[in-house]
């Protein structure tokens, strides 16, 4: 969740910052290196290839793979971007629309953000701003920090 959500942002704990040297020098112990000079490191004749998988539902996260891509590059690591229709993440974010309570609700998306942070099932890689530009008969829309449906059945022209 972005921060400007109250979910709890700021009390999330990152073990795993963004450290190139580290991943070089973790590389290097695990003996992955650049052995044949293609700037790839690789392993018992084979390079270190990863698969990126991005979905369709948020066509911005195409551009975070390629930076993605472009960053692992920098480090020896090949990185495929596969885009897929993938809708866990939606469903994540559904873990905290079965309750009434507020409370249960927030510490539930916290929860989930945490095990994703924790099992580096995900990675984070930004929050998107979105501008707002309409002519005034439109009615019913309403943008929030979490910005994701603007669009909706109560959007009308008048």
């Amino acid at each position: 969740m972005p921060p400007s959500l109250d979910y709890g942002f700021k009390q999330l704990k990152d073990t795993n910052p963004y450290d190139p040297n580290k991943a070089k020098t973790l590389l290097a112990k695990s003996s992955w290196t650049d052995t044949n000079g293609d700037g790839l490191v690789d392993k018992n004749g084979q390079n270190l290839s990863l698969v990126l998988y991005t979905y369709t539902s948020r066509p911005e996260l195409t551009l975070y793979a390629e930076a993605m891509q472009a960053d692992y590059k920098k480090i020896g690591i090949d990185v495929q971007i596969k885009i897929v229709d993938y809708t866990m993440i939606d469903e994540l974010i559904a873990l905290a629309g079965f309750t009434l309570d507020a409370t249960i609700a927030r510490n539930a998306i916290i929860n989930a953000q945490q095990i994703l942070l924790d099992e580096n099932a995900t990675i984070f890689l930004g929050y998107p701003k979105i501008n707002m530009i309409g002519k005034s008969y439109l009615k019913g829309i309403h943008t929030s920090p979490s910005e994701y449906y603007v669009i909706t059945k109560d959007l009308k022209k008048e």
